[in-house]
């Protein structure tokens, strides 16, 4: 793209190591037994960090880690990374320090147990031999050492690719000491980059940092609108997982027109219909397609690393049109001649004669229809309620209607106890007027005050028969609507 930059740093470095790999090949310095077996690591382990976006505003924030995300989940596609000649020669520096320092602890331990063999108690037969024992491991801890003082890196044989494993979840961003990161999470490989706006553009910068390299393995760069960056880094994902692949591949896109005809390539099931299988080694292959009937076609290929074929094994049968199946309610089963095709809403590819189809759905009746090639773009179909269902339906509205008529009934002796409780009360002191005779101050505000609370009172249990009264008509209108449908079904 006009918009990215890719620049793999290591490019030359991998030249000369190559050219110092093939010199040190020819003239090794030690025979093949006399190479110790150094390379214990059997799966490389890659991680991807949040985009760092900290000076920009939250949604950018969020933009970047949904982003990240993306690039993590892609990475699922790349199953095994071809190690550079810059990583190997990182490696073999470290396995070949890691393997000094073990044989030098193995030294001193055997110097220790040399000197503690010589005041072991028992006769001198035994202390003589544990005198020797002891000698002979310490002399070959030192010819260990030795051997590995006098190895190079460039002797220790390295697999050159090896199966990849991914971190399940986003790491923190990686700051300035990507290294770092890589020692603390025990990873082989991370990618992380940053988000930043320029000029009314978002510039992301994504790179790979291999364990004990400094600089970055690859980098690349993408600068597109805010809404357009989504889409920017869809179109470059086959780019970045390639790197983190890290060598040539091809790329097959197969098309057969027909979503249940079974894709292979050399005998692996890749998917069914329509695939686009990426990060091939360049080489021969072959493409097989089987449909439901059986019928395979095959074809033969010959892919160079960078390309891209597409094969289209679509016939005319294949090419046969769909019809778009919704139903009322919908996720109803579809079975076209005891095949169940998936749920509605769901197209369906069109028979090339007429096939009967079985909808079905847990509390509704069966419903059935025909397919075939002359059968409309649209089908639609509202299920009937099962009898035994809708009956149960009927049973729960009328209870649910008794319940709402029992709260009903029950609620308005409580309202006309507390009016009678307050006309009570306002009869000896009325709201307005006077009060009767000969009732004290006292009296008067502690009447006037229950009168208050009766009132009050009153008003809410008002308030709640209103309330209860329209829950029962509501409950009423759906038992008269429930029975109407069980009736009219």
């Amino acid at each position: 793209m006009d918009n990215r930059l890719l620049r793999f740093r290591a490019a030359g470095a991998t030249v000369l190591l190559g050219i110092a790999m093939l010199l040190g090949t020819a003239v090794p310095r030690a025979l093949a037994d006399d190479i110790p077996e150094l390379d214990r690591r059997e799966r490389l382990r890659v991680g991807v960090a949040q985009f760092g976006a900290e000076e920009l505003e939250p949604r950018y924030r969020d933009l970047a880690a949904t982003l990240a995300e993306i690039v993590l989940e892609d990475l699922a596609a790349v199953e095994r990374r071809a190690l550079s000649a810059a990583e190997i020669e990182a490696y073999r520096e470290e396995l070949l320090a890691e393997a000094r320092r073990s044989a030098r602890e193995t030294v001193q331990r055997r110097r220790v147990e040399r000197d503690r063999a010589f005041f072991a108690t028992g006769t001198r037969e035994e202390q003589r031999r544990r005198e020797r024992e002891a000698a002979e491991r310490l002399e070959a801890a030192k010819e260990e050492l030795r051997r590995l003082e006098e190895l190079s890196a460039g002797e220790i044989a390295v697999a050159s690719e090896k199966p990849l494993e991914r971190t399940r979840e986003l790491l923190p961003p990686l700051g300035r000491d990507p290294q770092r990161v890589l020692e603390q999470k025990n990873l082989d490989l991370v990618i992380g980059g940053t988000l930043e706006r320029l000029e009314g553009y978002l510039y992301l910068q994504v790179e790979g940092y291999a364990r004990g390299l400094g600089s970055p393995v690859f980098e690349t760069d993408f600068v597109a609108l805010p809404g357009e960056l989504y889409a920017e880094l869809e179109r470059g994902l086959d780019e970045i997982s390639g790197m983190v692949l890290g060598r040539d591949w091809s790329t097959v896109v197969v098309e057969t027109g027909d979503r249940e005809t079974r894709i292979a390539i050399d005998g692996r099931v890749v998917g069914y219909g329509a695939v686009r299988e990426r990060f091939l080694e360049p080489g021969s292959y072959t493409v097989v397609v089987e449909d439901q009937a059986g019928e395979r076609r095959s074809e033969e290929l010959q892919l160079e690393a960078g390309e891209l074929r597409s094969l289209d094994f679509t016939t005319d049968e294949d090419r046969r049109p769909y019809t778009r199946i919704e139903t009322d309610p919908d996720t109803a089963s579809l079975y076209l001649q005891s095949l169940w095709k998936g749920t509605t809403p769901l197209e369906l590819t069109l028979p090339p004669e007429d096939q009967l189809a079985l909808i079905r759905r847990d509390g509704y009746l069966d419903s059935r229809a025909v397919f075939g090639p002359d059968s409309d773009a649209q089908f639609e179909r509202t299920l009937q309620p099962d009898v035994e269902d809708q009956a149960a339906r009927l049973r729960d509205s009328r209870d649910r209607f008794y319940r709402a008529f029992g709260y009903f009934v029950l609620s308005v002796p409580v309202t006309l106890i507390l009016n009678g409780v307050y006309e009570n009360l306002s009869s000896a002191v009325p709201r307005e007027g006077a009060p009767i005779e000969g009732l004290s101050p006292d009296e008067r505000d502690r009447i006037a005050m229950q009168r208050e609370t009766a009132y009050w009172a009153t008003v809410g249990a008002f308030t709640v028969n209103v309330g209860l009264f329209v829950n029962m008509a509501v409950r009423l209108y759906q038992y008269i609507r429930t029975g109407e449908e069980a009736h009219y079904r």
